[in-house]
């Protein structure tokens, strides 16, 4: 083909495409569309369930149908978003409406089978359908709720009235009005009550008479202290119960007839101290068989039954006992703090067996990493993720988690990938694909292998805290006081010059060096809070910031480390200071974007004034938290190319998804490419065109063309609409797919065609498509030339 044709079919073709003019076509497209997103917020996906409630429960109540109310302080119970509130319906919990609008303190059935709970701000009716608040008027925390057989209802608490002046402990509601209970209504707190046999109530609390006496009775007239705690010691109770034959059994803080005592029984007349094999006995229940059942606050020993005659103790429920309660059945529910998060709040016990009433604890994620091709490794402890069998190590490919292998038999703690893409899993166990490894090993992509003989367990303590690879394939583990080294033979131990010294975090970097961050002496008169590893020779980094704890290597090379004074960028040669966040925030991840912007994860926080969360991204305007993930911390973030997020921690759910420990988000507004129609074959095969990465606003989107061959020009044509005709003069089966409203010219090197258009950061752009082609240009014969053409590429701008 002659060049003045191919100069007509260039008639719109320009020397070279700059990312201005096309930023400014785009613009102008973009502005011209009718329906383009406004935000493009993160869209956080169903993940891992709370097992049952996912804060504290303070009240339990057996229903007539055989289900169980929970009320308390939390947000999530199994799946749902219960605020609150929730019911066990013999399978799971699920939500009252959107819970009470109050932190749950107790809670009582009405004769007409409606639910009243009390707490911070009063009292709320579900009758079934709805929330209401049947009884405006009382203020203050209601920590106790009592039904007379009339209907009335007794409130205990630290309350106010507005016919009362100060707090009171005790009021009552007629179905009318809120009023006090007889004229001299004890004041202070009220944190039990209690019916006797004859009719009187019994509040328990701490009340302000001096001395304080702990016990309060309401005799129908008038309010008094019962006799028998010691008046010259102020007398704590926290909870009182009325057993079957008559008496009452209080637990508290107190002192009878000389002697101090946290349990006792009171006949009417008298009363004896009982001595419970419980350190802290707090919460009561009296059985329908006479027995009482004490539940205490420590978690190593903390639930006992007293039969009026003997104690026995129960199983340990492996938490705070914070409420018991007893079913139509005579089976006892428990609820309680327990000693981590994402444990079960709620068990039934029948006599001879433990229930949890709540789905499977959710994975413990301890660890993650991105593979190159930004599929992503994820380590903890845990037996599946998403309804997938993998033991402790999983792998997600975009679409679906998948095991490795037999995975490993204990916690994963550590993840670092080799420049050969194999996966280093480091941590506690002992086998890796049921092969013997003590506590790290490496998986190929098919199959586990040992490490030569592994780490000893002398060798760290709570598992293998942080691994990194080496250029030259050597990987280095964290150990005590120092790191171990495997050549591909054998481990040695590359100690510290001074046992002060702690390893939190390695990375590698761009010359394949491996960067320990920590707290490091030994290296001269300062401490230094990073050091370069090469063989077996430390060398410290001057101007590391002090208490290192997490690092990242950037898309530019360089590596950024969080440290309590914030983050510090190292590019190799100099270090440099990010924004800082505005608040002290402990950070134990960092990822970036395929935006290029920096996501960060660590202790909750509301930075700005905003919603609380322990998600964050560096934004041009500074660090603002990213959705709100809550309650608790984030541990590791990884990002991948897709704009995938994933974040691993002690948090309940993100956004309005629950998600315990392991979060994962979709970008609303993606970056896609798809190929329309086939590339031709010239002189050197198949021409193709590939996307090398997404068209992110804000960052410059790259293509390259291959199989073009020795040629010293091509052509780029770009535009917003697409055709499908044979290209002009070009080689048969050559076509052109994008209706032309920009070119440029390219030069090619080798068999490798670039293109490179830079985005501009305007959300307006999120949701334009636009197509492009490369077309190549080959010598034919002296003074005449052939075309030939790629597939094209049907591109949409996204946005995160």
């Amino acid at each position: 083909m002659p060049f003045d044709s191919l100069a007509r079919v260039r008639s719109r073709t320009h020397s070279s495409l700059r990312p201005r003019r096309l930023a400014a076509s785009l613009a102008l497209a973009a502005i011209a569309a009718s329906a383009l997103p406004a935000q493009c917020e993160p869209d956080w996906q169903d993940g891992a369930p709370a097992p049952g409630p996912d804060g504290t429960v303070n009240t339990l109540v057996p229903l007539p149908n055989g289900q169980v109310f929970a009320g308390g302080v939390f947000r999530v119970a199994d799946g749902a978003i219960a605020n609150n509130a929730a019911v066990w319906v013999g399978t799971n919990w699920h939500a009252l409406g959107n819970g009470p609008g109050i932190a749950v303190r107790c809670a009582v059935l009405e004769p007409n089978g409606d639910l009243l709970v009390g707490g911070s701000g009063g009292i709320r009716r579900w009758d079934g359908t709805t929330w209401s608040q049947p009884a405006p008027g009382l203020g203050g925390t209601v920590a106790c709720l009592l039904v007379l057989p009339t209907g009335e209802v007794i409130a205990g608490g630290a309350l106010s009235l507005p016919v009362a002046p100060g707090t009171i402990a005790v009021a009552t509601w007629n179905g009318t009005a809120w009023s006090t209970l007889g004229t001299n209504t004890p004041a202070g707190s009220a944190q039990a009550l209690a019916r006797l046999a004859n009719g009187d109530i019994v509040a328990a609390g701490t009340f302000t008479t001096f001395p304080a006496h702990g016990l309060e009775r309401w005799d129908g007239t008038s309010w008094q202290p019962i006799a028998g705690l010691d008046p010259t010691v102020n007398s704590m109770v926290h909870d009182a119960v009325v057993r079957t034959n008559g008496d009452l059994v209080f637990s508290g803080s107190f002192r009878i007839q000389g002697v101090d005592g946290v349990l006792a029984t009171w006949d009417g007349t008298t009363m004896q101290l009982l001595q419970p094999p419980l350190s802290l006995p707090r919460k009561l229940l009296a059985a329908a068989n006479g027995d009482v059942v004490v539940g205490g606050t420590d978690p190593a020993n903390n639930l006992a039954r007293w039969t009026g005659a003997s104690w026995q103790t129960l199983s340990n429920v492996l938490g705070q006992v914070t409420h018991l309660a007893e079913d139509a059945s005579g089976s006892l529910l428990v609820g309680m703090q327990p000693q981590a998060p994402f444990l079960h709040r709620v068990r039934r016990f029948s006599g001879t067996a433990w229930q949890d009433l709540g789905g499977e604890a959710p994975p413990k994620i301890l660890a993650m990493v991105r593979l190159p091709k930004g599929e992503v490794i994820a380590g903890g402890t845990f037996t599946s993720l998403d309804g997938i069998p993998a033991a402790n190590i999983a792998h997600w490919n975009g679409v679906a988690w998948s095991p490795l292998g037999l995975g490993v038999d204990w916690d994963v703690t550590s993840l670092a990938v080799a420049p050969n893409g194999d996966v280093i899993a480091g941590g506690r166990f002992f086998h890796a694909g049921g092969v013997a490894a003590s506590n790290i090993a490496r998986w190929d992509g098919s199959r586990w292998s040992p490490l030569g003989a592994g780490l000893p367990v002398t060798w760290y303590n709570g598992g293998v805290a942080a691994i990194a690879v080496a250029g030259n394939g050597d990987v280095y583990a964290t150990v005590a006081n120092g790191l171990a080294r495997f050549d591909g033979l054998q481990w040695t131990n590359v100690p510290f010059p001074s046992t002060l010294a702690a390893a939190e975090a390695m990375v590698t970097d761009a010359d394949g060096d491996v960067l320990v961050a920590g707290t490091f002496f030994g290296f001269g008169p300062q401490a230094t809070g990073v050091l370069r590893v090469q063989g077996t020779t430390m060398t410290a980094i001057p101007g590391a910031p002090l208490l290192a704890t997490s690092a990242f290597r950037a898309a530019d090379h360089s590596v950024i480390f969080s440290s309590l004074s914030g983050l510090h960028r190292w590019d190799g040669h100099a270090w440099s200071t990010l924004p800082a966040m505005g608040h002290p925030v402990q950070i134990d991840g960092i990822a970036q974007l395929p935006n290029g912007e920096l996501i960060a994860c660590g202790t909750q926080h509301a930075l700005g004034g905003t919603s609380p969360s322990c998600l964050f991204r560096l934004r041009p305007t500074g660090w603002k938290p990213w959705s709100e993930l809550t309650v608790g911390t984030g541990r590791s973030v990884v990002a991948t190319p897709r704009g995938e997020v994933f974040v691993a921690g002690d948090f309940e759910t993100a956004g309005n998804v629950v998600c315990c420990g392991l979060a994962r988000s979709l970008p609303t507004c993606p970056a896609t490419s798809s190929v329309v129609g086939a590339g031709c074959s010239g002189g050197a095969g198949l021409v193709t065109l590939a996307a090398d990465n997404g068209a992110w606003i804000g960052t410059t989107f790259r293509a390259t063309a291959h199989g073009m061959a020795a040629s010293p020009l091509a052509i780029q044509v770009l535009g917003v609409q697409g055709t499908a005709v044979p290209l002009p003069g070009g080689v048969p089966g050559c076509s052109l797919f994008v209706l032309p409203l920009l070119t440029g010219v390219l030069l090619p090197s080798g068999d490798l065609a670039a293109a490179a258009f830079a985005l501009p950061d305007q959300l307006a752009l999120a949701g334009l498509q636009f197509r492009l082609q490369v077309v190549g240009i080959e010598l034919s014969g002296p003074g005449s030339v052939q075309l030939t053409s790629t597939n094209a590429l049907q591109v949409t701008i996204g946005a995160l």
